[in-house]
């Protein structure tokens, strides 16, 4: 279900913070640009800064290696700052290299699993932590 609709969002995100990883391209930008739409503050971070400008001013961008912990939880602070917490996480980064399973290397395989399953089991754990500024409640997407 989209939450834009002709234009038009279906959802009011107004005063909230939304947290997305690897929103400067792809899926994670259009989540980034509906939640900003919908009146939320954004935060988002990626490897790479984005190719093209945001359409919204609402929507911030970092560089932030979402598999350091140390690093994950300083942006989370900084990202909760202005509204007192966060109140949505979203965790869209994530990959896979072009190499077969079968045949990647050890080193490698441990980096896919720091990207795609520990990465986002830490920021969960550290988003819920700055949820409980926000009245306790707060969303995470997987």
């Amino acid at each position: 279900m989209s939450i834009v609709s002709a234009g038009k969002t279906r959802f009011d995100f107004s005063d909230q913070t939304a947290v997305v990883t690897g929103g400067s391209r792809g899926i994670g930008r259009q989540i980034c640009e509906a939640f900003a739409e919908a009146g939320a503050r954004v935060f988002t971070c990626s490897r790479r800064e984005p190719e093209t400008p945001f359409s919204s001013d609402r929507i911030s961008c970092e560089s932030v290696d979402v598999r350091d912990p140390e690093a994950t939880a300083a942006w989370l602070a900084r990202c909760a700052e202005p509204g007192g917490g966060i109140d949505v996480l979203v965790n869209n980064a994530g990959g896979t290299p072009g190499v077969e399973a079968a045949t990647a290397p050890a080193a490698l395989t441990e980096k896919i699993i720091a990207l795609n399953l520990t990465a986002p089991l830490v920021l969960a754990q550290q988003a819920y932590q700055a949820m409980q500024g926000c009245d306790g409640i707060g969303n995470i997407v997987n």
